[in-house]
């Protein structure tokens, strides 16, 4: 017989037993969920970046979701639209596929590969039709106008750009990115002091934005002719940038007009230092050596610039100035007609772009502003328009020339021999 002090242990035993059983389910529990959870915890946080344009930190965030919920077909649509907003393409693409493998809506993929397509300059195919039906949806309007304002930069239709960054800030009066993209835009549609008014409020909106600073600084040290101004702001973008050669040549210069002579080629020298080989900065050194007297080592300077890159423009007429004042006018003529032919040229290239924009069909245009991108220095840029060139007509033979020529000489031969195959096949017999 159990005595009453025994059956109030075995009580306290199986009391012991059943709450381990359960704190052990529960433990249990807990890890098993603590993954959800936290998928969801970094879920929240990416949508609390993406409403704040923090885009580096959504990216972050979004990563860390698919590490806890790999197959989340919304982390995976989220991160695929925000690769695209922030020009990772082919990253937006993978993501892509793997949020319509996880389920996601067929119609909201559908869009976005459209949003993809456009944004890469790709307006073919019924895809501008399709976005254009798209802005309709309030959800999808500013994400719609956003890639057809990228398209049609990338294609040099400038004057529908603008018109879809001016329906962008319709609805976002303070969107930093559309103020500094249409500034960009307006420029080269002439109206310099209205793309000056959008950069200057894109700078005083996030005075840390250094891509609006440094537009504004280039709108008032070129156009505005305004170094005064455009000093500070070269100065706080040089200290977040200390490796960019443009804006420390500009800082020189503006330095320079506004009789800090000293300073100016201290920074000159300190970039020749670090970047011997930069053309803007060997050019800008000597044509400060030139006109402080010093042509011996102005020369060198302008000659090494001009071994680096013969296109260089501004070295032959600096070099032609400096052979004049040495004395050596035969030398000097023959450097002055090479910048004559260059800066027309440029002039030429110049004209071209221009003429793109009217132009939407026209690939033989784009081939040509292509070639001059590559005489002037620019491969990559010349390979953009020789694209296009293509997305117009993919048959164009001469675009498959040039691009096998741009492939070969950046050494990616499997590219070049893929155009090389498409030109001859288009060749006649």
């Amino acid at each position: 017989m159990i005595s009453c002090s025994g059956l109030i242990r075995a009580v306290r035993r199986r009391r012991r037993t059943v709450l381990l059983v359960i704190a052990l389910a529960l433990v249990g529990g807990a890890i098993a969920w603590a993954p959800a959870v936290r998928a969801e915890y970094h879920l929240r946080q990416a949508k609390r970046a993406l409403d704040a344009r923090d885009y580096d930190q959504a990216d972050a965030e979004l990563t860390r979701h698919l590490e806890f919920r790999p197959a989340s077909a919304e982390g995976h649509f989220l991160l695929a639209r925000l690769s695209r907003r922030m020009s990772h393409l082919p990253r937006a693409r993978e993501h892509l596929d793997a949020c319509r493998a996880a389920g996601f809506s067929v119609d909201a993929v559908t869009l976005e590969r459209h949003l993809l397509r456009a944004q890469d300059g790709d307006l073919g195919g019924g895809a501008e039709s399709v976005l254009r039906r798209a802005i309709e949806d309030p959800a999808e309007r500013f994400y719609v106008f956003e890639a057809l304002s990228q398209g049609y930069t990338k294609t040099y239709r400038l004057s529908e750009a603008r018109f879809c960054l001016d329906r962008m800030l319709e609805d976002e009066p303070e969107n930093v990115y559309a103020l500094v993209r249409r500034g960009w835009v307006l420029e080269r549609l002439g109206l310099v002091d209205a793309a000056r008014d959008d950069y200057r409020r894109a700078a005083a909106l996030r005075p840390d934005n250094l891509l609006a600073r440094r537009r504004l600084a280039d709108n008032l040290f070129y156009v505005a002719r305004n170094a005064a101004e455009a000093v500070d702001h070269y100065e706080a973008v040089w200290r977040e940038s200390p490796d960019d050669t443009v804006v420390g040549v500009n800082l020189a210069q503006c330095r320079l007009q506004l009789g800090r002579a000293d300073e100016a080629r201290a920074l000159l020298d300190q970039l020749v230092a670090a970047h011997p080989d930069d053309v803007a900065v060997l050019v800008e050194r000597g044509k400060l050596a030139v006109n402080e007297d010093q042509c011996e080592q102005g020369e060198a300077w302008l000659r090494r610039a001009l071994e680096r890159d013969p296109s260089a423009v501004a070295a032959c007429h600096e070099l032609a100035r400096c052979l004049d004042l040495r004395g050596r006018p035969a030398e000097a003529a023959r450097y002055r007609q090479r910048f004559e032919s260059l800066k027309a040229e440029r002039a030429k290239l110049d004209a071209l772009v221009a003429r793109a924009g009217q132009a939407p069909g026209d690939a033989a245009l784009r081939c040509e502003v292509a070639r001059l991108l590559r005489l002037f220095g620019e491969p990559q840029e010349a390979e953009r328009w020789l694209a296009a060139a293509l997305r117009i007509d993919p048959r164009y033979r001469p675009a498959h020339e040039a691009l096998a020529e741009c492939y070969e000489r950046r050494g990616d031969r499997e590219l070049a021999e893929r155009h090389k195959l498409l030109a001859q096949a288009l060749t006649p017999p």
